[in-house]
């Protein structure tokens, strides 16, 4: 009797060893020790962000937390969109994202005491690209491949748009990124780096696979000052800059602080007195000034910044009139022909290239144009010779080379001014219209 009770309270524990015993022995038999394991395999970054730039690299390595590093064999592979690369048996890789999206990296290992023993670790990272703090602008065609661009375009034509989750970062039909001046942009952007995404969407509202692009703000910083100088480095007078027709000089604006966003630089020129801006000079979005025939004075504004935070310098500029500067010839070049409306009796002056001198001048009629080769110098007399032209033959030399320059002097206020260009030179005389005669040499 003692046996049977003995027998009988041993009973259930001795099924549940043979339960767990069978339990194991099936598990073991339909495990697949082939299929991927996440447990103890990590992807290690040196960066702390969930993002990196185009063109930025990024060193991954990977750690196995129950081996070491002679104990298995690595494979890498990093997917952006439909395109996948992959690397085999290296310790770390390095990534150089040329594109902007979402890659996928992943790594798997295999033991090498068990080649059948594969573990793997997977992560996103997020590459963005980087508008530009003068323009607030960036190209999509730079950031994506041309078979998205291509999906993207067909999504656009079928009804698509772009969508931002910034109301201030738009793309237009071009492609290109902006970022609004405006004051909502402004404001949220001077307190640091602001990262937004865009992307694109078909007319049925949805997203083109691999069109989500995460695009860097840099923060704002405003303009605190421009000056103006010549190119050379050398400042402007406090008088402002002197010219004579055709003469040109060449000036930058610097920008403070250096770090400072909007940087590109605007010039135009203001009235400064009786005779319209574009009448006295004419400058060039690189900052090259060059004098007019008509002459006077004006001023010169240089600007850059941000919508409300702009900041300006302006000088004063004076043409003298009744002058016209001559470049130096092209070499080999047999004469060059200037044509010019005088609008009355008045002296014409000419000024040369440093590495040229007038030997000589000569006038077809003395009694309407008188020269003086002493003083470089024509004296038109206009009473009475309305509508008469005149030529004057001018001797360059230079060097060891010689040229000619006609000049075609047309009397009277009533012959439309003429526009004229000679070498690099482009100067009036009277009111500028619309160029009747251009000489390109």
């Amino acid at each position: 009797m003692g046996d049977v009770e003995v027998f009988r309270s041993f009973k259930p524990a001795a099924l549940a060893v043979a339960f767990c015993l069978v339990l194991a022995i099936f598990s073991c038999k339909h495990t697949d020790s082939s299929a991927p394991k996440d447990s103890g395999v990590s992807i290690i970054c040196d960066y702390t962000g969930n993002s990196i730039r185009v063109g930025e690299s990024l060193d991954l390595t990977v750690e196995v937390n129950d081996a070491q590093p002679s104990a298995y064999t690595c494979k890498w592979s990093v997917t952006k969109g439909s395109a996948k690369t992959t690397r085999s048996d290296l310790r770390s890789y390095t990534v150089t994202p040329r594109q902007a999206g979402k890659l996928e990296v992943m790594v798997e290992i295999a033991m090498v005491s068990n080649p059948s023993d594969v573990r793997s670790a997977t992560r996103i990272i997020n590459v963005r690209a980087l508008t530009d703090s003068d323009t607030g602008k960036v190209d999509i065609a730079s950031l994506l491949s041309e078979s998205v661009m291509s999906s993207i375009a067909e999504a656009l034509q079928a009804g698509g748009e772009w969508k931002s989750d910034k109301g201030y970062v738009t793309v237009d039909s071009n492609g290109v990124l902006t970022v609004s001046k405006e004051d909502d942009a402004e404001d949220e952007i001077s307190n640091g780096t602001v990262t937004a995404q865009i992307w694109a969407v078909n007319g049925e509202g949805q997203e083109v696979e691999g069109s989500r692009i995460f695009v860097e703000i840099p923060k704002y910083v405003p303009v605190e000052s421009v000056a103006i100088q010549y190119s050379d480095g050398n400042a402007v007078s406090p008088s402002g800059v002197s010219l004579i027709p055709g003469k040109e000089v060449s000036l930058e604006a610097v920008v403070s602080p250096e770090g400072a966003s909007g940087k590109i630089v605007t010039w135009k020129l203001i009235k400064d007195g009786n005779v319209e801006p574009a009448d006295v000079a004419s400058v060039s979005a690189d900052g090259r000034l060059k004098g007019l025939l008509l002459g006077g004075a004006a001023k010169l504004v240089a600007m850059a910044g941000w919508n409300k935070s702009f900041s300006s310098k302006s000088v004063p500029i004076r043409v003298e009139a009744n002058k016209i500067f001559i470049p130096a010839p092209v070499e080999g070049q047999a004469g060059r022909t200037m044509t010019i409306s005088t609008g009355s009796s008045q002296k014409i002056a000419f000024d040369v290239a440093e590495s040229v001198s007038i030997s000589d001048m000569k006038s077809d009629d003395d009694a309407i144009a008188e020269t003086d080769v002493g003083s470089s110098c024509i004296s038109v007399n206009g009473e009475g010779n309305d509508g008469k032209l005149v030529i004057v033959t001018l001797t360059l030399d230079y060097g060891a080379e010689s040229a000619t320059e006609t000049i075609e002097l047309i009397i009277g206020k009533e012959i439309k001014p003429q526009s004229i260009r000679a070498s690099n030179m482009e100067v009036h005389l009277g009111r500028p219209v619309k160029p009747a005669f251009t000489y390109n040499p």
